[in-house]
C-alpha cells in the first residue's frame, strides 16, 4: 500500500513538474514577443543566401495586407522588440524581422564567418551581402504575399542599408523588380561620430530651435575645436560647461520607455550575448565603423520610391545635423523628414505614433507614385 501511495506520489509530482515546465516556457514566449492575438499568424522561415541563413520571422492576420519589412541594426536581434512594441500592427500589416547573416539567430548557425575566415574581414561581412540579403527577403515577401506593396522600415545602420539597396535597385535591371513601394527610415547613421561629440552636435541643435544664440556660439566653437585637434582638447572648464549644458538639455530621454519595454530589451540584449564570441564582436565593430561612411552613403543620393525619415533632435549617436544634411541632398518621387524636439536614437520604440502617421503618409505618396 505504501510502495503504490509513494508510485502515486511520484507520478503526479512529475505531472505538475511538466505543466510548471510547459508554462515557463509558454510565459517566457509570451514575455519576449508580446501576447498573441487570436487572429494573428505567426511563422519563422530560414532562407539560404549562398552558404548564409538567414532567420526570418512573419506575423500577420491576412495575406492581403501591405508588408511591411523591418530591417534591423546589423548584429542585433530586435525580433523581440518589433514584436512587443508593433506587434499590434499585424491587425493591418504582415510584419516580417530578420537577422542578419551575421547576427543573433541567424549567426548561430553561421559561427564559420567569424571562426573560419575571421570576423574583422570586410570582405565577409560586406555591402554585398547586405543588399543581397535584404533582396532575399523582399524576393520572399513577394512570393509569399503576392501582389502586395511592400515597405521598409528601416533602424540605425538597418536605415542606412535600405538607402543602399533602394539606391541600387534603381540602376540594377535584376533588383528593380524586387524594388519596394515606399520606405521608413528611423535613426539613420550616416556618419560616424563618438559619443560626446555628438552630445555637442545634439545641443547646438536644440539652441538653434530655442533661438539661444549664446549657446549656438559656444558648440560652435567647440566643434571648430574638436575638429581640428578632438575633444579631449577641451579645457576642464569647456567640458564642465557642457556637461552643465547637457544636464539641461538632454535630461528626460525616452520617456515614452515602460518598464515592460526595459524588460523586453534587456533580454534581448542577453539572448544577443549567446549568440556571440569576441572576435566576431570586434569584427561587427570594425564592420560598422567601415560601413558608416559618409563617402558611401552620400552617393547613394538618388531611388525613385517614396521615402520618410524619422529622427530625435536628442539623438547624440546619429546627429540629427547629420541626416538632414543628406536629406536635403537626395532626389526621389517623394521625401519627407519627422523629427521630434524630445526624442534620442531609440526613437523607433518611444514614438509610435510618428511612425503610423508615417505609414499612412508613405502608402498614400505610394499610391500617387505608383497607382493601387
Amino acid at each position: 500500500m505504501k510502495k503504490r501511495t509513494f508510485v502515486i506520489l511520484i507520478v503526479t509530482v512529475s505531472i505538475i513538474a511538466i505543466f510548471a515546465i510547459i508554462y515557463t516556457l509558454v510565459s517566457t514566449e509570451n514575455y519576449l514577443y508580446g501576447s498573441i492575438d487570436g487572429k494573428f499568424k505567426h511563422a519563422e522561415k530560414t532562407l539560404k543566401y549562398g552558404d548564409f541563413n538567414i532567420k526570418t520571422f512573419i506575423d500577420y492576420s491576412s495575406k492581403n495586407n501591405p508588408v511591411i519589412v523591418f530591417i534591423p541594426n546589423p548584429a542585433s536581434g530586435f525580433y523581440p522588440l518589433i514584436r512587443n512594441f508593433y506587434g499590434d500592427l499585424a491587425r493591418e500589416f504582415t510584419l516580417i524581422t530578420f537577422d542578419f547573416p551575421f547576427s543573433a539567430s541567424s549567426y548561430n548557425k553561421n559561427k564559420h564567418i567569424a571562426e573560419d575566415n575571421g570576423a574583422s574581414n570586410n570582405n565577409i561581412i560586406s555591402d554585398e551581402l547586405l543588399v543581397g540579403s535584404l533582396a532575399k527577403v523582399v524576393s520572399y515577401s513577394k512570393g509569399r504575399f503576392p501582389g502586395q506593396k511592400v515597405f521598409f522600415l528601416g533602424y540605425r545602420v538597418g536605415a542606412s542599408i535600405a538607402l543602399m539597396y533602394s539606391y541600387v535597385a534603381s540602376r540594377n535591371d535584376e533588383l528593380t523588380k524586387l524594388r519596394v513601394d515606399g520606405q521608413i527610415l528611423v535613426a539613420t547613421q550616416i556618419e560616424q561620430v563618438d559619443k560626446d561629440t555628438g552630445k555637442i552636435y545634439a545641443m547646438l541643435e536644440i539652441a538653434k530651435s530655442q533661438a539661444d544664440e549664446r549657446g549656438m556660439e559656444f558648440f560652435e566653437n567647440m566643434l571648430k575645436k574638436i575638429d581640428n585637434t578632438g575633444y579631449e582638447s577641451l579645457d576642464e572648464k569647456e567640458k564642465q560647461k557642457i556637461s552643465q549644458y547637457e544636464n539641461v538639455m538632454l535630461k528626460d530621454k525616452n520617456p515614452g520607455f515602460s518598464d515592460e519595454f526595459n524588460k523586453v530589451l534587456y533580454q534581448v540584449f542577453e539572448n544577443n550575448s549567446k549568440y556571440y564570441n569576441d572576435d566576431y564582436t570586434k569584427g561587427i565593430a570594425n564592420y560598422q565603423n567601415y560601413f558608416v561612411n559618409p563617402d558611401v552613403l552620400y552617393s547613394c543620393n538618388f531611388f525613385d520610391i517614396p521615402t520618410i525619415f524619422i529622427h530625435g533632435m536628442k539623438d547624440y549617436l546619429s546627429p540629427i545635423s547629420k541626416i538632414r544634411s543628406y536629406y536635403l541632398q537626395i532626389e526621389t518621387s517623394y521625401k519627407n523628414f519627422y523629427f521630434d524636439e524630445d526624442m534620442d536614437h531609440w526613437i523607433l520604440f518611444s514614438k509610435k505614433d510618428f511612425i503610423v502617421s508615417a505609414l499612412d503618409d508613405l502608402i498614400k505618396n505610394s499610391i500617387e507614385a505608383y497607382g493601387n
